[in-house]
């Protein structure tokens, strides 16, 4: 689902000569002063050109929990040679010494650097963590150094703050653009990107010839832990975690528009934000879209309950509540069910997708009472599960692992 550029270059001073002799003398004069002063050596050597970028003091990302630093560290240059520095807050040296060599084992995506500290030799390992490099990782076999070092840390006195600012939340679709020359049944694909309180989802999804027909591509990988900072007016960094590996995206948003920057040289750009279905409105749900824009997900293994009864409901018009309740009602069923709460602790958000299939999120509302009485934290919204009603009908669950969706009813069973 995401660096810091470096651009460098030579001034180069350009003088419009006119006039008497005098003015082509001292334009002379300035130019050679100039050129002088300007010239600046380029970096030549892949160690050059690699720790260049990482030339600043950062602090250790602090992970979930927003903890203080463990280290900061520094990479700079002396006597045309490179060094590293792992320091405390105090600046104190914890580790270090000169970069001796410099490998890149490619079947790794590591760089194996081997660093002489007054004698002593031992082996340091940096990766990027993402593709757009914003940020870098460090381990050292001859300690229990293990962390990650967002670059826009050591450049940037911002703070991190708790989720995504207000104008950001919201799901985010890129126009459509040439998809794998390969795919010649569905030569298109378009990006949708979900920000959220929480978390930050994207998925690419690919279309027909027509751009009518839809086959959702598989969901990013599940984060949480969103926290964002701002970079500039309209820029903002946006951290998660995986698990507890670190998730970036670069994000930009200027006239309406967003862009995600995702790789060093590369862009989603152009994303307008599509907007929600109002929770609050008794509206039904779209008409059957054409079953051929149904993924061979829908036809996945149907887990429903064998005392489930024809549904006098029609499933194509249900009324926001219906679709809560049978929501809930399959919620139940599940692990991440807590029988301490009850469907009013719960936020069921609903939005419409192009191809007519209705898409239900569920969150824990930590503002209800009964939520705040078991201590959960009120700054956060969790996610716990995914929904959706297929063009046939049936209610469908989200895999785990974002992987699909699977059938858990077939006929309406709301409370």
């Amino acid at each position: 689902m995401k660096g810091s550029l470096l651009i460098g270059g030579s001034l180069m001073s350009l003088l419009v000569l006119a006039g008497c002799g005098q003015q082509v003398s001292q334009s002379k004069t300035i130019t050679k002063t100039s050129q002088s002063v300007t010239k600046t050596a380029k970096p030549k050597t892949a160690t050059d050109r690699l720790l260049v970028k990482l030339a600043t003091r950062i602090p250790a990302d602090g992970g979930k929990d927003n903890a203080k630093p463990k280290n900061y560290s520094k990479f700079y240059q002396l006597n045309g040679h490179w060094y590293w520095r792992l320091s405390n807050r105090k600046q104190q040296k914890l580790s270090g010494g000169r970069v001796q060599s410099f490998k890149y084992q490619k079947d790794q995506n590591v760089y194996q650097l081997t660093i002489d500290d007054n004698g002593t030799k031992h082996q340091l390992k940096l990766s990027w963590v993402d593709s757009g490099k914003y940020a870098y990782h460090l381990s050292d076999n001859s300690s229990n150094l293990d962390n990650d070092y967002i670059l826009s840390d050591g450049t940037s006195q911002a703070k991190w703050r708790s989720g995504a600012p207000a104008k950001l939340i919201g799901k985010w679709r890129s126009p459509f653009q040439r998809a794998d020359p390969y795919m010649k049944e569905y030569p298109y694909m378009r990006t949708d990107f979900t920000i959220t309180k929480q978390d930050m989802n994207g998925v690419n999804n690919i279309y027909d010839a027509q751009k009518a027909n839809e086959v959702p591509g598989s969901a990013w990988a599940i984060n949480d832990h969103l926290s964002s900072k701002k970079l500039s007016d309209e820029t903002y960094m946006l951290k998660s975690y995986v698990g507890d590996g670190l998730n970036l995206n670069k994000v930009h948003l200027a006239d309406g528009r967003l862009t995600i920057f995702y790789q060093t040289s590369g862009a989603i750009k152009n994303m307008q934000l599509v907007k929600d279905t109002d929770s609050n409105d008794s509206s039904s749900t779209a008409d059957t879209a054409d079953s051929s824009s149904d993924t061979t997900d829908d036809s996945g293994d149907t887990t429903t309950d064998s005392n489930e009864k024809t549904s006098s409901v029609d499933q194509h018009n249900l009324t926001t509540q219906q679709v809560n309740d049978w929501v809930w009602t399959e919620f139940k069923k599940t692990d991440m069910y807590n029988s301490d709460f009850t469907q009013e602790d719960y936020k069921f958000i609903p939005q419409m997708s192009d191809n007519g299939m209705l898409y239900v999120q569920v969150y824990e509302d930590h503002s209800t009472e009964n939520m705040q009485a078991h201590n959960v934290d009120p700054d956060t919204e969790p996610y716990v599960a995914g929904y959706r009603i297929n063009s046939e009908g049936y209610l469908q669950e989200a895999s785990t692992d974002q992987s699909g969706f699977h059938t858990v009813s077939t006929h309406y069973s709301g409370e």
